[in-house]
């Protein structure tokens, strides 16, 4: 890979990177505290940013990390989410997201 094109994929990552970080802080600011959005936990020990339409799904998609396409979650949750694809394409589905990634 030549060092133009290693540049490019890093700097995507880093974007990426901050678009998660910029929800997360996005979501403390308008909530005051962290919790699940599919099951309302609060008093977890992990949370995590969940992409709805899987990264392994449309990798470099310039919309992978839109904020309607992030949901935080805890542990639990995501594995539910990751097991369980019906519930997955339910949320895909409320939020729009075929739409947004044609």
């Amino acid at each position: 890979m030549g060092d133009a094109r290693k540049k490019e994929v890093s700097y995507t990552r880093i974007m990426k990177h901050k678009k998660v970080k910029e929800y997360e802080q996005n979501f403390m600011d308008e909530h005051g505290y962290i919790y699940c959005e599919l099951c309302s936990i609060n008093q977890s020990f992990a949370f995590s940013v969940h992409h709805i339409v899987y990264k392994s799904q449309c990798g470099n998609h310039p919309e992978i990390n839109n904020h309607k396409n992030l949901i935080m979650v805890c542990a639990d949750c995501h594995k539910k989410l990751h097991d369980n694809q019906k519930e997955n394409d339910n949320l895909i589905q409320e939020r729009g997201l075929k739409e947004l990634f044609i």
